[in-house]
């Protein structure tokens, strides 16, 4: 929701879409969506910013069965942030990030147009969490680690790790 407030304040235009899996989280991006995005605000038209739900197993699964959507949207920029609560979820977000991200066509020769997703996440060393982020050095290949801040974040995170995924050409 930075992002896409930063995009309206410079006037960049941009498609922003919100997601989650759960209903709840949901329901708090629609009001915050509500209160940061009013729809009578000059500025609105820079920036489109819509809520929608996504489900990483179920596009891992069409990913699977070869099943995907062909009429889906693809997205030049996707950024994930927390999002691994279970070992399964790197190969998930995985698949997800194959099905949504726009591969580049012959046109796009310039890196900087490239698509690319980008994911940061905390190491935990202690609790459920502990451990979770081997899984995403399986699935992607570590891009920068950053150490964690005196007084930012959990107690439980060591320092944070942040992958930049994107096509090859």
């Amino acid at each position: 929701m930075a992002t896409a407030k930063l995009l309206q304040q410079t006037q960049i235009p941009a498609d922003i879409v919100l997601t989650d899996y759960h209903t709840q989280v949901l329901s708090n991006l629609e009001h915050n969506v509500q209160e940061n995005f009013p729809t009578t605000d000059e500025s609105a038209s820079s920036a489109s910013v819509t809520v929608e739900p996504l489900d990483w197993l179920e596009v891992h699964n069409e990913v699977l069965q070869g099943a995907l959507d062909l009429e889906q949207p693809k997205y030049d920029l996707m950024l994930l942030a927390d999002v691994i609560y279970a070992p399964e979820h790197a190969l998930w977000i995985r698949s997800s990030i194959e099905a949504l991200l726009r591969k580049p066509s012959s046109d796009d020769n310039a890196i900087e147009s490239a698509s690319r997703a980008h994911i940061i996440m905390a190491v935990r060393g202690t609790g459920k969490f502990e451990g979770l982020h081997k899984t995403v050095e399986d699935a992607f290949m570590p891009r920068v680690r950053l150490d964690k801040r005196s007084n930012v974040g959990r107690n439980d995170e060591q320092e944070y790790l942040w992958f930049e995924v994107g096509w090859t050409m």
